[in-house]
């Protein structure tokens, strides 16, 4: 496949694939179970790995390192930038940039090209400066929006990385913003004695509380808030997560009436972003180990994966296969049933989301340092 051929939407740009953070590529070839290639990192990594038009893929890892490779898996620059990477970087298709944030606080603009650093920024922080939600880059404006646990957005200029405008991000900001195909920013906070806010917020700053959910017991903590909102354009539909207490909430938000659709609970809290299969199910890894079907507020399939918890969220293929590692190291593929099996073990916990490379292969990172990759049939 040459780039010519490479249409955007299937750029894996952003963790869940691009600012929708939906989880879903179009490729239809089944995944081999064996790599094909391993590459090496510096350290465990927590970070998708993103692409850019070139199919150069971008590999962050807690260590501080930043590598690009090729199609191939050839080694073409590394940089080490201060502290920590668990939240997974953006790239700027357009412009050849990668975003990445840091645990010191730190974020970078790096050229694809050669890794040069073109700027970076320290957020401030009163408190913990570790940036942990992944980034979401948008245009018209171009803008990086993150957040550190020091309790604000912020939505920087993608050209200088100065700050346009910061919003309240609440005690939880683990959880990344995502935006619908209008640039609509959407994000959960939770705020103590308030609850958890579902938040849209306009290119300048503006922003609307469009659902509040109540406070649970015990009161609003980090672990309420995780994992990014998915959007669904095409059927007018947000996915987002509310935990209370040790129970999980997730709920389908109508964009056009902007008013709940549905709500459902799970026994344990849910700290994965869920993927969006092209048939319309979505697909939500939980704190049991389970990964669940669900439609229109019904549980259509439960997989056990035998594992005690699920930190990674799942991706699917366009003809509703889905992937997802665990906390043990394995691979699980899961049929559009729902009938799972595994696939692949690696030698230490995988607590990254797989990504889609433009060709249709799967990248899956682990906490040996290592990114698995593996072909698809029709590659």
């Amino acid at each position: 496949m040459n780039n010519s051929q490479i249409t955007r939407s299937a750029i894996w740009s952003a963790a869940g694939g691009g600012p929708a953070r939906a989880g879903r590529a179009p490729h239809h070839g089944e995944t081999e179970p064996r790599p094909v290639r391993t590459l090496v990192a510096g350290a465990g990594i927590q970070a998708s790995v993103v692409f850019d038009l070139e199919q150069r893929a971008f590999v962050s890892d807690l260590g501080g390192g930043v590598r690009a490779l090729s199609r191939e898996g050839k080694p073409l620059w590394q940089q080490t930038i201060e502290g920590a990477v668990s939240a997974t970087p953006a790239v700027d298709l357009e412009q050849g940039r990668l975003f990445v944030g840091t645990h010191s606080g730190w974020v970078y603009s790096l050229k694809c090209t050669n890794g040069a650093v073109l700027w970076k920024v320290r957020l401030p922080s009163a408190s913990d400066p570790r940036i942990m939600a992944d980034l979401l880059f948008l245009t018209d404006p171009d803008r990086v929006i993150t957040s550190s646990w020091g309790g604000l957005f912020h939505a920087l200029d993608a050209a200088s990385g100065a700050t346009l405008h910061t919003w309240n991000a609440g005690i939880s900001p683990q959880s990344a913003a995502s935006a619908d195909s209008r640039s609509h920013v959407y994000c959960l906070r939770a705020v103590r004695d308030e609850g958890i806010s579902l938040v849209r917020v306009a290119s300048d700053g503006s922003e609307t509380v469009l659902h509040r959910s109540p406070e649970g017991d015990p009161p609003a903590n980090r672990a309420v808030v995780a994992a990014a909102p998915v959007l669904d354009d095409e059927r007018n539909t947000l996915y987002f997560i509310s935990n209370g207490g040790r129970v999980g909430r997730m709920h389908a938000w109508d964009l056009v009436n902007d008013q709940v659709q549905w709500s459902l609970e799970f026994e344990r809290a849910l700290v994965a972003a869920p993927a969006l299969r092209p048939d319309g199910v979505l697909v939500v890894a939980d704190m049991t180990g389970a990964v669940s079907g669900v439609r229109s507020g019904a549980i259509q399939f439960r997989y056990e994966t035998g594992c005690e918890y699920l930190l990674a969220g799942p991706v699917c293929d366009g003809v509703s296969r889905t992937y997802v590692g665990d906390p043990n190291g394995w691979l699980h593929r899961l049929d559009p049933a729902g009938k799972g099996q595994t696939l692949f073990e690696a030698s230490r916990s995988i607590q990254a989301r797989p990504s889609w490379s433009p060709a249709g292969e799967l990248y899956l990172p682990a906490m040996d340092g290592r990114v698995h990759v593996f072909p698809s049939r029709s590659s």
